[in-house]
């Protein structure tokens, strides 16, 4: 009986988690993903500055919503609308020296 009363116990928790997870607002955020100089990618999100990298783009973006999730346990923030990504040219860009 008392394997079926912690099989119970543990079901309602998974349904509980479930269930708020449903609930839970989704908030969308903008991901900038570049080439990596050393090989695979950089990936960066504007809206809370967190920046993490992947041998593969996908891995890239994983580590990025990971990276982001742990910064909103610390940082919460209002929901607000996904940054604006846009290009501009530049006619004679040259390598900074150092």
């Amino acid at each position: 009986m008392a394997a079926i009363t912690g099989r119970r116990a543990v079901c309602k928790l998974i349904l509980d988690k479930f269930h708020s997870l449903i609930h839970v607002p989704l908030m969308i955020f903008s991901a900038v993903i570049t080439e990596a100089e050393e090989g695979g990618y950089v990936a960066f999100n504007p809206e809370t500055g967190t920046t993490t990298q992947g041998e593969s783009f996908d891995e890239a973006m994983a580590n990025l919503r990971e990276a982001t999730e742990l910064y909103l346990e610390v940082f919460p923030m209002k929901s607000k609308s996904p940054a604006v990504l846009t290009c501009f040219e530049l006619s004679h860009a040259q390598a900074a020296s150092c």
